[in-house]
């Protein structure tokens, strides 16, 4: 069971670092693989970017440990249970450094909309409607 709780704990503090940033047009929901496409499509991330690939590697090292949770532990697992916290500490320091996004959505919530009853483009980006 503390494996489970240590992953738990490992996803939420990674939602966390992501989310703290209240310039996005909606937060990161999960660590699926569709939940962070959708995440960076709707916050219109560059698919190559540093935060997508780490990301990436977070939910893969994650996959990993729930589906190694029942063996014993062996290097490996050590290995990518070490390798979550040093990803999620360089994942903080890349969202530290960061823009804004745009508006924040959080997960299931209504958001701001402009007149013409869509979402506001993000700095940068030409509006829609």
């Amino acid at each position: 069971m503390s494996e489970f709780n240590n992953r738990m704990d490992a996803q939420r503090a990674i939602l966390n670092v992501i989310n703290h940033d209240r310039n996005q047009v909606e937060e990161l929901c999960g660590l699926s693989k569709k939940a962070i496409e959708r995440w960076l499509q709707v916050n219109r991330i560059e698919l190559n970017g540093e935060i997508p690939k780490i990301l990436t590697k977070l939910s893969d090292k994650l996959f990993f440990l729930g589906n190694k949770s029942q063996e014993q532990v062996t290097d490996e697992y050590k290995f990518a249970a070490s390798g979550v916290s040093s990803l999620t500490m360089q994942l903080k320091a890349i969202m530290d450094n960061k823009g804004a996004l745009g508006s924040v959505q959080a997960c299931g919530r209504a958001r701001s909309r402009n007149s013409a009853g869509g979402m506001p483009a993000p700095e940068g980006w030409p509006a829609t409607g």
